[in-house]
């Protein structure tokens, strides 16, 4: 019960409607991302880098610092997306080892 309240805690729960988009950039990129509902396209210098459906992760993938505004989540239906600080993350990992044991299987 404790774990399961520390993960709800740390999360941000957005709404994107179809074709909006979210400005992710290297300098506020500090959280993950996971596509509870919905989908959403990456898009980096305005070109495509990805796409992501409900239950897959969003971090690492965005990582150009060219451009402020260069790297967009774009919905391509009503998306839902779970925000997670990357600090919390971690630090609530660190606190728990049986769950990153169970991350890390998971993986």
């Amino acid at each position: 019960g404790l774990v399961i309240a520390g993960v709800v805690d740390i999360i941000q729960e957005i709404l994107l409607k179809e074709g909006e988009s979210l400005s992710i950039d290297e300098h506020y990129n500090d959280n993950f991302y996971i596509v509870y509902q919905g989908s959403v396209n990456i898009y980096e210098n305005g070109s495509i880098k990805g796409g992501t459906e409900e239950g897959e992760f969003i971090g690492e993938l965005i990582t150009s610092q060219k451009y402020m505004k260069s790297n967009l989540i774009v919905a391509v239906s009503e998306t839902v997306l779970f925000k997670l600080k990357k600090d919390d993350f971690y630090e609530l990992l660190t606190d728990n080892m049986n769950l990153a044991h169970k991350m890390v299987h998971y993986v």
